[in-house]
C-alpha cells in the first residue's frame, strides 16, 4: 500500500491512464504499471483557464508534455486559480479525484514555477534519470537542511529566511527542499514564515 501522507510526483498520462478506485475517505488512483496514488505532484503548464463569475469555482487545464489534466478549484482554494494566467508553470499539490467519469486533480497547494531547471529537474526525475550534480544536490540537501534547523532552532522555530541565507546552496533550490520536507510532514510551520522539525 502507498505511502497516504506523502505527495508523489507524478506525469499527466500517468494519471489520465490509471484506474480511480473509490474507497471513501482513502480513495486512489492505480496507474497501469500498478503504483497507487493518494496524493500527488505534478508540474505542468496552464493552457487553459476559466472562473465563475460568483466566484465558488474555477478550473485550470494543465499540460506537461504527456497529456492534459484539469485542476479543479472551489470556494476558498479559487483565488489560487484566480492568482493564475494561460502560459504559467504550476508546480502543484493535490488529491486525485473523480466526477462523472472524469479524472481530475483536487489541489491543496500551486505555486509558479519561475526557474526552468525545475522543469529539467522534474523530467529527470520522473524518467528515472540524473546527473551526477542533480544527484549529489539531491542527496545531502534535505539531511543538510533538517541538520541546520537543529542547530538553529532554540525552541520557537527558525525563520525561513534566515535558514535559506545560512545553507550552502541557492535560495529557490533551498525552498524547493524545504517545501518537499514540508510536504512529506518532517517540517511544519508553527507560524507564518517559521518553520520547526517534526521530532
Amino acid at each position: 500500500m502507498a505511502d497516504k501522507f506523502t505527495f508523489l510526483k507524478a506525469r499527466i498520462n500517468d494519471i489520465v491512464s490509471g484506474e480511480f478506485v473509490e474507497n471513501g475517505n482513502d480513495s486512489f488512483l492505480k496507474t497501469k504499471d500498478g503504483r497507487e496514488f493518494f496524493r500527488i505532484r505534478i508540474m505542468g503548464t496552464v493552457v487553459e483557464k476559466f472562473a465563475a463569475k460568483d466566484n465558488n469555482y474555477a478550473f485550470l487545464t494543465l499540460d506537461d508534455g504527456s497529456e492534459t489534466i484539469r485542476a479543479k478549484f472551489f470556494q476558498q482554494t479559487v483565488a489560487q486559480a484566480n492568482s493564475c494566467q494561460v502560459g504559467d508553470v504550476l508546480d502543484l499539490f493535490g488529491f486525485v479525484r473523480q466526477y462523472e467519469g472524469e479524472v481530475y486533480l483536487a489541489p491543496m497547494i500551486s505555486k509558479k514555477v519561475s526557474d526552468p531547471n525545475l522543469e529539467v529537474l522534474r523530467k529527470l526525475e520522473l524518467n528515472g534519470g540524473s546527473s551526477s550534480a542533480l544527484s549529489g544536490f539531491a542527496g545531502g540537501a534535505d539531511v543538510q537542511i533538517l541538520a541546520k534547523i537543529a542547530e538553529m532552532d532554540k525552541g520557537s522555530g527558525v525563520k525561513i529566511t534566515k535558514l535559506v541565507e545560512s545553507l550552502k546552496m541557492e535560495g529557490a533550490a533551498a525552498m524547493e527542499v524545504i517545501t518537499d520536507l514540508m510536504m512529506k510532514g518532517e517540517l511544519y510551520e508553527p507560524k507564518k514564515g517559521i518553520i520547526k522539525r517534526i521530532d
